[in-house]
């Protein structure tokens, strides 16, 4: 599943025969609050498989917030990409998983 806003991979050549691979060009992070503390989780960096599989998952107090944006030191005017917004009365935690492909 591709986010919105997240750029095509840059492809580049490499391999023992000269083959064509994509490699992210900009790495993405998730950021959320999990007991009062902001936290940061690595989704890809630049440089990663574009075609491998990416998948985290975090556990964070509901509700919560969870925004994608790229992450620091990538140089773009506008860091984020989406907000995930997840609310539910009947749990107090979540385990939310986001997948690249």
């Amino acid at each position: 599943m591709k986010e919105p806003g997240v750029e095509k991979p840059t492809l580049v050549t490499g391999g023992a025969e000269g083959e064509v691979q994509e490699v992210v060009s900009r790495g993405v992070e998730a950021v959320y609050v999990h007991e009062g503390n902001q936290e940061k989780v690595l989704l890809c960096d630049e440089g990663d498989s574009a075609a491998a599989e990416k998948r985290i998952s975090i556990r964070a107090d509901l509700p919560v917030s969870i925004a994608l944006q790229y992450a620091e030191g990538v140089q773009v005017e506008n860091r984020f990409i989406s907000l995930y917004q997840i609310e539910s009365d009947n749990a107090k935690t979540l385990t939310w998983s986001w997948c690249s492909d």
